[in-house]
């Protein structure tokens, strides 16, 4: 038996991910003569203890270290945690605060010699006063080093804390681990590359608390809900098992609470939130203030005046632990105050109460249930969805019907959606159902890797359901346009002057009609016609066109006119889109992640790497993020921006558990692309055993599409990308293959996807790709264009100073690898003009850019400039020498032979490319010292 139940696989080295940088800047101030030391704050599990041990490993050398741990039992006993410290000290000694600091400094320059002294106090929050008091004049008076770790908000020592207030002690604050930081703890523990997605949901699933986070990757392996495959690891979609050892940390910490403690506690596991007024009418204000300063409770995201836990999964855990009279009893003293329903509560708050109510047998009212999975399913939550439905009433009502195929669905079972799905779009009469049902059997295609002219069927069939005439609002692409707007013109009139609920009826239609229009401008971009696409949805937002359908418009059109060329146009559409997903009143889980594709997916191929960087976190730290999404679709287009970014490594750690993910389920239809940018990847970056999956395309396979998949610009692209790297690796077979692609896309009208193939052409060197380049990217919009057609415009005439300063503005751009690429053309033509002076001033810029890259994309310097790379010994020989120095003060100053230094000078010519002593003049100096 393990000790609180943990296995062998939680080791306290995980609490150290992430906070690496927090320790060395810990010893950094403790190394330091400005303070006396640190006071550390972290919740329980955040990595205090671990952090502790690891600095007295760290300086154990360079300090006399001790530890002090101090204990509840001990917080009575005046001096009782200093005791390690108290070394031979007598009663005598302990009778005055004044005498006990004798004792210890004593004790401490015995033990230490000449050693600095390092103090380290775990749990600092149960240091009784007298340690506190004894341990602040000693840090005061710099006669220690103090490394203080404690518990945020716990009242600790005030001797202590007030270290930090008076500037002697840096307060420093372990903070939630990173997404990064979660991906890097899991693949530790595990031996192998995990999905973004399931490192994602971990982290959130803990609060980004890392031991928490160990706990739960332990059990989710040993239930089974985490397992291997094909050398990935994959997350079900169900909820998380709970951890034996967690239900043994809350039933610990639970222990010593009195009773309005254990009662505050228990109301916020039950119900999630509750104002902080109410819980102090049923708990007492001392209660609250309590479990706020002890850092147990705290301020619900984004909406300050209720309290809830700090760690959800607590809550989670402590449901389990409330018997269901306690629960049912505790529920009437809530609703005696706040009513029932709680509809002032956030979303996820009020399902929390529903889901409360029904397990205390309670009846809630059916269109209340139905509502409150709709919500539940709009912040993606089908499990709760799954369960307050199971309680709505007769399943086959229509809506039930729908919002349950969705549900299962969002689960992954989706033979159980199609089942509940089944004939619903032909026989349903709500508008609102018939648009849900549509919109599922989309989705439920494109999973399915469906040919996308189904979309086309689909839309005819929820056409007919919504009655025969059913217009196209916006559809410029439709020979029925006119008739289909006359008709809804026409139906608009009739219903003018009816009762309000014939008006609800038409928008209703309306509505439904026009998340229609947006279905088939999705199956239009899937199908690669963009052009078709901006004809349909610019005239429906002309028309005011709101809300969902609105929203979802102004991602597809974000998406195509990217693909076109138009960046700057689809800026606009972008500000407006994610201005309008602040609103509560979208299907926001699922409107977000079809805005962070588009957006994404544009940036990172329009030249803008830090705003799509941006977009990922954004929807990373949603709070309602697809854990499915994260795995395939985006963490791809986070390795394409990697990938782009010259770091080939990192973006190879991404992409192949991408691609893995992709192979089970493509909404997207962008494997093809993942597989291409993989073999692009692993070609550029040299390492044949990357963490990539075991069936990505090498450098000798070409065949990364699937035959039957339908041409579009990511799989054209992914082709591209594969065929770049057949070239990299193999010169003799040219650019054929990537020049045929750009015609392709050419002939298509995919003109951002023929910039990036002839993007490659151009860095492979192909004579004739940047003048097709230049003619591409002149007629394109946004910042990258512009650079790309200076550094294509000035290789062609011959120009380098122009194509330096283009590499500048590329760099500032955050794309390293153009600029690398523009200073290594630059290099060549300052060869091409003898121009050794300008090769040897731009060598340093050109050296440094490269190291930006982590791949074999260019060739080394030295080959470039004429020789490898100065020695610190010969650039030392060529200062002194520009200096004056002659051959033998170079050899008494350096206590060489002048034949040694004759011999340098010689290297040292063949590497500049210079071929006499008078050509090393001083405006050489900065660049041999940057070499």
């Amino acid at each position: 038996m393990h000790p609180a139940g943990v296995h062998p696989l939680i080791q306290h080295s995980s609490a150290l991910v992430g906070r690496e940088e927090l320790l060395t800047g810990i010893q950094e101030v403790l190394r330091g003569e400005a303070l006396s030391g640190v006071y550390v704050t972290g919740g329980t599990g955040a990595g205090k203890s671990v952090l502790a041990r690891m600095l007295i490993e760290h300086l154990g050398e360079e300090f006399a270290s001790f530890q002090l741990t101090p204990a509840a039992s001990l917080t009575a006993v005046p001096y009782g945690a200093l005791s390690p410290l108290l070394g031979e000290a007598t009663s005598s000694d302990l009778a005055y605060p004044r005498t006990v600091l004798r004792a210890v400094l004593t004790f401490l320059r015995k033990e230490a010699g000449k050693r600095p002294v390092l103090v380290v106090v775990d749990d600092a929050h149960l240091l009784d006063g007298s340690t506190g008091y004894v341990l602040a004049q000693l840090a005061a008076a710099r006669a220690i080093h103090l490394a203080a770790f404690a518990r945020p908000g716990a009242p600790g020592s005030a001797e202590l804390t007030s270290l930090t207030r008076d500037g002697l002690v840096q307060e420093l604050e372990l903070t939630p681990l990173t997404s990064a930081d979660a991906l890097q703890l899991c693949r530790g523990k595990l031996g192998g590359p995990v999905t973004l997605g399931a490192g994602e949901r971990l982290r959130a699933e803990a609060s980004g608390n890392p031991l928490l986070l160990a706990v739960l990757l332990e059990e989710a392996v040993a239930t089974g809900a985490l397992a291997e495959t094909d050398g990935v690891w994959f997350l079900d979609a169900g909820e998380l098992p709970v951890p034996r050892a967690l239900v043994d940390l809350v039933r610990a910490t639970l222990l010593p609470f009195d009773t309005a403690e254990r009662t505050a506690f228990d109301l916020l596991a039950l119900g999630e939130a509750l104002s902080f007024q109410d819980l102090a009418a049923l708990t007492g204000e001392d209660t609250v203030s309590a479990l706020f300063r002890d850092g147990l409770i705290e301020r619900y995201p984004q909406h300050p005046v209720l309290a809830t836990l700090s760690t959800p999964l607590f809550g989670r855990v402590a449901r389990t632990l409330v018997p269901m009279g306690r629960s049912t009893a505790l529920l009437a003293k809530v609703e005696q105050i706040t009513g029932s329903g709680g509809a002032h509560l956030p979303q996820q708050a009020r399902i929390r109460r529903a889901l409360w109510s029904l397990e205390c047998g309670r009846a809630v009212p059916a269109p209340d249930l139905l509502a409150l999975a709709d919500t539940a399913l709009s912040v993606g939550d089908p499990g709760s969805a799954l369960r307050l439905l199971h309680h709505a009433g007769p399943a086959g009502d229509a809506t039930s019907r729908v919002l349950r195929a969705t549900a299962l669905f969002d689960l992954g079972r989706v033979e159980e959606s199609r089942t509940a799905l089944e004939g619903l779009l032909e026989t349903a009469a709500d508008p609102e159902v018939v648009s849900a049902a549509g919109i599922l059997e989309v989705r439920r295609l494109l999973a399915a890797r469906g040919d996308v002219r189904g979309v086309e069927g689909i839309s005819e069939r929820w056409k007919h359901a919504l009655g025969e005439g059913a217009a196209d609002p916006g559809n410029a692409a439709s020979e029925n346009t006119a008739s289909g707007n006359a008709a809804s013109e026409h139906a608009a009139s009739e219903h003018a002057a009816s009762d309000d609920v014939g008006g609800t009826a038409v928008a209703a239609v309306t509505a439904s009609e026009e998340r229609r229009t947006d279905f088939r401008a999705l199956g239009l971009n899937r199908s690669g016609r963009y052009m078709d696409a901006v004809g349909m949805l610019e005239p429906l937002l002309a028309r005011g066109t709101d809300g969902t359908a609105g929203v979802l418009a102004r991602c597809l059109l974000i998406e195509a006119l990217g693909e076109l060329g138009r960046s700057t146009d689809a800026v606009t559409h972008r500000e407006v889109a994610a201005a309008q997903l602040t609103g509560e009143r979208h299907r926001v889980a699922q409107l977000c992640r079809e805005f962070t594709l588009r957006s994404v997916r544009e940036l990172v191929h329009s030249g803008q790497p830090a705003a799509a960087q941006q977009a990922i976190d954004a929807y990373t730290s949603s709070g309602t993020p697809d854990f499915g999404f994260l795995s395939g679709s985006l963490a791809a287009l986070q390795g394409a921006l990697e990938v782009r970014a010259g770091r080939f490594g990192a973006g190879l750690a991404l992409l192949g558990p991408a691609v893995a993910a992709l192979r089970r389920a493509d909404p997207d239809g962008l494997l093809t692309y993942a597989l291409g940018l993989t073999a692009w990847a692993t070609a550029v970056h040299g390492d044949t055993d990357a963490d990539t999956d075991p069936d990505a395309p090498t450098a000798e396979r070409e065949d990364v599409a699937d035959p039957a998949e339908a041409e579009t610009s990511s799989v054209l692209l992914g082709r591209a990308y594969a065929a770049a790297a057949n070239t990299l690796l193999d010169p003799s077979l040219g650019p054929r293959a990537l020049l045929s692609g750009a015609a392709e896309a050419r002939h298509r009208g995919w003109i951002t996807c023929e910039k990036d193939i002839l993007g490659l052409a151009f860095t492979l060197g192909h004579p004739r790709a940047g003048t097709l380049l230049r003619q591409i990217t002149s007629t394109m919009q946004g910042a990258e264009a512009a650079v790309l057609t200076t550094i294509v415009s000035s290789w062609s005439v011959k120009d380098p100073e122009v194509l330096v300063a283009a590499a500048d503005r590329a760099e500032l751009l955050g794309l390293p690898v153009l600029a690398a690429h523009a200073c290594r053309r630059a290099m060549d033509l300052y060869g091409v003009n003898n121009d050794v002076r300008s090769q040897r001033l731009l060598a340093p810029t050109v050296r440094r850019r490269r190291a930006l890259i982590d791949g074999a994309l260019f060739p080394e310097l030295g080959e470039e400039a004429g020789g490898a790379p100065l020695t610190l010994r010969e650039r030392e020989i060529a200062v002194l020498t520009l200096r004056g120095f002659s051959n033998r003060d170079i050899a008494q100053a350096l206590t060489v032979s002048v034949r040694t230094v004759e011999g340098h000078l010689y290297r040292i010519f063949v590497k500049l490319g210079i071929t006499r002593r008078e050509e090393l003049t001083a405006d050489l100096e900065p660049s041999l010292l940057a070499m």
